[in-house]
């Protein structure tokens, strides 16, 4: 696997920035009562984004813009023109691994393509090797970069290599190059440059924080919020038999095969959980929480509730609830925990809320042990 002339060029101390976000990394930087204090705070109707982003500021974004630039001044020193036609490079080498991918450029044919122009010493090449022995004239090679590398070339051409890859190209190569020569139309200075690839690289990032911060932290927070309410956990996406007893990650159940990110079990009858730290202005709230309401049955309309961290009055999260009788309680600012346990006593709960804190949280091993096998416990604890 060959790198890009930005990989090359980008900072080794600052490689870590390209790699995606995992919540078991931010575990092993933290201590057990550090994880406990920030599940309670969570709790109590802390955002987790202002534990969260000021670090995140300081340990990822300021660094890649400084790497970014590094970049840049150092392709330079090879190349006059390698800022101006960064995008346009970026989206070549973009072109050629995708082509890679469709068109399985094998060493076989590589190796025909030697033998058609009389090429030798081939026989023991790898296939960059054979690539960059051809002459390939306005055709882009075929080339096999790494995750990291396309994630920095499409930062480059103004881009993401998830979202931004499906959604603004359709997964097209052919529309990677045109979009650059597009961009560079209208681009006049490095400057220029370097602002596009800055904000692409910081919209990537935020979104991946957001997505590990909730994958790391739903299970626990429901786990704990649970285990106060005087629920007995089953264990995950387990089949509930008793009243009092809870799940998470519910894959299916009940008549429409429900999926929920939690469920309990009272009066005989199944509750229904969906959390989320997401808003009415984040359109992400919609495709992935509220979908899970079409096709319910009225019953199970009444047996849900949505737990996110903000929702506007009036806003399309309350008038959901409101039309289809779900139970919305919302985190930031609030004593949420108090108003679940509430809602859940009103359905037949006979248990005691003790204090919300630190002696009544659950250990750090029981919140790992209700958290997707992903998570395991660090070294530090």
């Amino acid at each position: 696997m060959v790198e890009s002339p930005f990989l090359r060029h980008f900072p080794e101390e600052s490689r870590y920035i390209l790699a995606s976000m995992e919540g078991q990394d931010y575990l092993e930087s933290i201590t057990e009562d550090e994880f406990r204090e920030l599940i309670l705070n969570l709790l109590n109707g802390v955002d987790p984004r202002s534990i969260f982003e000021a670090a995140f500021y300081e340990d990822i974004i300021i660094p890649m813009h400084r790497a970014i630039r590094e970049m840049y001044v150092a392709g330079e020193e090879d190349d006059e023109s390698f800022i101006l036609n960064g995008p346009i490079t970026a989206a070549r080498w973009l072109t050629g691994h995708f082509k890679k991918l469709a068109e399985d450029y094998t060493i076989q044919r590589l190796k025909a393509m030697w033998r058609e122009r009389n090429l030798k010493g081939y026989s023991n090449l790898v296939h960059d090797e054979l690539v960059a022995g051809l002459q390939w004239g306005e055709e882009i090679p075929p080339y096999m970069i790494s995750e990291e590398d396309r994630k920095l070339c499409f930062w480059l051409i103004g881009s993401t290599s998830g979202k931004g890859w499906a959604g603004q190209f359709g997964r097209d190569r052919e529309r990677l190059l045109p979009w650059a020569e597009n961009l560079c139309d209208r681009i006049e200075t490095a400057d220029d440059v370097l602002a596009i690839a800055r904000h692409a690289g910081s919209l990537s990032k935020k979104g991946g924080l957001k997505s590990m911060m909730g994958n790391l932290l739903e299970d626990p927070v429901l786990f704990a919020a649970l285990k106060l309410c005087g629920l007995e956990f089953c264990g995950r996406n387990s089949v509930l038999e008793e009243n009092g007893q809870f799940t998470l990650d519910l894959r299916a159940a009940g008549e429409h095969h429900r999926q929920a990110d939690a469920a309990v079990m009272i009066s005989e009858s199944l509750i229904y959980f969906d959390i989320g730290w997401v808003s009415d202005s984040n359109p992400e709230l919609t495709a992935d929480k509220l979908q899970r309401f079409q096709n319910l049955s009225q019953n199970e309309y009444a047996n849900t509730i949505v737990i996110i961290s903000q929702a506007a009055e009036g806003g399309e999260v309350r008038r959901i609830a409101a039309e289809t009788n779900a139970t919305l309680i919302v985190m930031g600012g609030n004593a949420w925990v108090t108003e679940l346990h509430e809602n859940l006593v009103e359905r037949g709960l006979q248990t005691e809320l003790p204090p919300i804190d630190v002696e009544n949280m659950p250990s750090g091993d029981d919140l790992l042990n209700g958290m997707k096998d992903r998570y395991t416990r660090p070294d530090s604890w």
